[in-house]
């Protein structure tokens, strides 16, 4: 069941053009080295990846929206570029 806010789907839709489509936000992280694993979870483009904003609210849009995994990380190492936490993917 789709459970995406109404602030996040806005956002997509500034960005993609379609506020709960998973094309763009799909296509978007696959052009910056993520990878969507067989079992729906995305992997980091490389170990110790360093999440932008971008990248992270594209996950998390979804996880909440389509029913994707989270992040699947090896090697325990994303921060986000502003500083903000993570614990949402």
């Amino acid at each position: 069941m789709p459970q995406a806010s109404d602030e996040l789907r806005g956002l997509m839709g500034q960005w993609f053009g379609d506020p709960i489509g998973d094309a763009g936000p799909i296509a978007f992280l696959e052009s910056h080295g993520w990878k969507l694993r067989r079992d729906w979870q995305w992997e980091l483009p490389v170990p110790h990846h360093t999440v932008s904003c971008y990248e992270q609210m594209c996950v998390v849009f979804l996880c909440d929206e389509w029913d994707f995994g989270s992040v699947h990380d090896d090697q325990g190492g994303y921060i986000c570029l502003c500083g903000g936490a993570l614990s949402e993917i």
